[in-house]
């Protein structure tokens, strides 16, 4: 989980009139600071922005839009000289309307909230190189970590790899180039720069004013690099809401999951948060799930019981564990998270000089290095391929999916959307941490344990293994081609669309000799 933290807080003042020339209303003591001169706002459903803005213009003559999410009805509002500022209490008493259902003209809007932007500076992690140059022995040290073999990815891999996923990641960047990652990046889009430049590259500047220059580079290429230790044949969807010193703001990392959403995406990392649960990524993140994807977001790196989001909503909430299950010092808990997963480094022989090799987390990061690295954004990267390889084994399961029970033994209701669905897979295949985090047990304060994504893939199927011999074959392809054609229920459409057809022959191909 990155320091930075992208902020948006609902405050329901009073009424107060909207003077001209409006004073900027100071930053809270304590909180991060809100760009004072940017209100987001939602038109309602039955007006449109230039109605609410003849409206709004009578009381701040110089509001301007200044970005839009145009396909959601969301906007950016600013004024165009600076000397006036939006007050977000005066919007909301003023133009938004309480009853949205019933349309009302005099008030356009369905929500108005500041924008705020996140500050760096707290639980950030260290960084150690491990190998430059794209160097064997990094390689190696990377493809052997000890969450290999703690979570059975090796094992999960004899079921799935993951083919056909495309996984979002909301983050810095990705260098799509290193060693590590090559071939298997999509192209994306930067919210930062407002191009189709997606590498995880600095700018050369002190963005947030606190002495570093572009600490956080690197972040989105380490968290893409363990969903793909985890999911070498998923897709990395680059989605560049953060930059380069790890500071976002609300209105981008919407952008972004809505971007994710309309690319086709099956599962969102969130390697970020925020201690305010802003309602334009609460409501992108709540679309995302309700439209079939999964998301996933880290806990935060505070200590401290505490909820940040999305992660304490509709995502699925991460909280990081070092080698031996305990709790990561700088991981936050809360009775919202869902699971935990490695992400600790631990100090070699307890002090300076390194990580241990056997006991911590690495990485790829930019120029063909990898690095040990600490923080829930990696204990999450770790989730979101477990969910990738889940998800993977499944190819029939769309947004209109109803389930008819349960998953897994000890699971007692049907799930409601495929989210449901992967979280209960991972639940019913959860190791136990609280004998080793006696303290987090009560409220379950690290979810419902830690994943084991080697035994979460053995409760699914190999897609393509129509006879149920736990291998795919010339068995299943015989069969397969026998349904060629046909449309029905029959045992070849794999991807339940009611047709046997090429999708569902590739998918078979891509799982041809898999065997467990």
């Amino acid at each position: 989980m990155m320091s930075s933290r992208f902020l948006v807080v609902f405050v329901a003042f009073a009424f107060i009139a909207p003077p001209s020339g409006a004073q900027c209303p100071p930053t809270p003591p304590g909180e991060d600071p809100f760009l004072a001169d940017q209100v987001m706002v939602r038109v309602a459903w039955y007006s449109t922005i230039d109605d609410a803005l003849a409206l709004i213009r009578q009381s701040w003559p110089e509001v301007v839009v200044t970005d839009a999410i145009e396909s959601r009805g969301w906007y950016m509002l600013g004024t165009a000289s600076g000397e006036q500022c939006l007050v977000e209490a005066d919007l909301l008493a003023n133009f938004v309307n309480p009853n949205p259902q019933v349309p009302d003209a005099a008030r356009p809007l369905a929500w108005a909230e500041l924008n705020y932007e996140g500050q760096p500076g707290e639980g950030k992690t260290g960084t150690i190189y491990i190998g430059t140059g794209g160097s064997a022995q990094a390689a190696m040290q990377y493809g052997g970590q000890f969450a290999v073999e703690l979570l059975g990815i090796d094992a999960a891999h004899s079921t799935s790899r993951g083919a056909g996923v495309q996984v979002a990641v909301l983050d810095t960047g990705v260098d799509g180039t290193h060693p590590a990652l090559a071939g298997r990046v999509l192209p994306g889009v930067s919210f930062i720069t407002g191009s189709r430049s997606t590498g995880d590259m600095g700018d050369g500047s002190d963005n947030d004013g606190d002495g570093l220059i572009d600490e956080m580079t690197g972040h989105g290429t380490f968290v893409s690099g363990l969903i793909t230790l985890v999911a070498p044949d998923a897709a990395i969807l680059p989605v560049v809401v953060l930059d380069s010193d790890g500071v976002g703001d609300a209105f981008t990392i919407a952008k972004g999951v809505y971007y994710a959403i309309d690319s086709g995406a099956d599962v969102i990392n969130m390697s970020l948060g925020s201690t305010y649960n802003c309602e334009i990524v609460e409501v992108a993140v709540s679309e995302a799930v309700a439209t079939g994807l999964v998301a996933v977001a880290a806990a935060g790196n505070l200590g401290q019981e505490l909820e940040e989001f999305p992660a304490a909503r509709d995502s699925i909430g991460v909280a990081a564990l070092d080698d031996q299950d305990v709790k990561a010092d700088f991981s936050n808990y809360n009775d919202r998270l869902f699971i935990s997963a490695p992400g600790d480094s631990v100090p070699l022989n307890g002090g300076p000089g390194g990580y241990d090799p056997d006991r911590s987390v690495f990485g790829p990061v930019p120029g063909a290095e990898y690095a040990a690295w600490k923080g829930t954004s990696f204990a999450t990267a770790f989730v979101s391929g477990g969910a990738a390889l889940v998800r993977a084994q499944h190819p029939d399961w769309n947004a209109g999916t109803v389930f008819s029970g349960p998953l897994c033994p000890g699971a007692t209701d049907p799930p409601g959307s495929i989210q449901e669905a992967v979280e209960q897979l991972l639940e019913c295949s959860a190791v136990d941490v609280y004998d080793v985090n006696p303290q987090y047990e009560a409220g379950q304060l690290l979810g419902v344990g830690r994943i084991d994504i080697g035994a979460a893939v053995a409760l699914g199927p190999i897609p393509g293994d129509l006879d149920g011999d736990n291998s795919v074959g010339l068995a299943d392809l015989s069969a397969l081609l026998s349904d060629f054609g046909r449309s029905g229920a029959y045992a070849g459409d794999i991807d339940g669309d009611g047709y046997v057809g090429i999708a569902d022959l590739s998918i078979l191909l891509s799982y041809f000799g898999f065997a467990r």
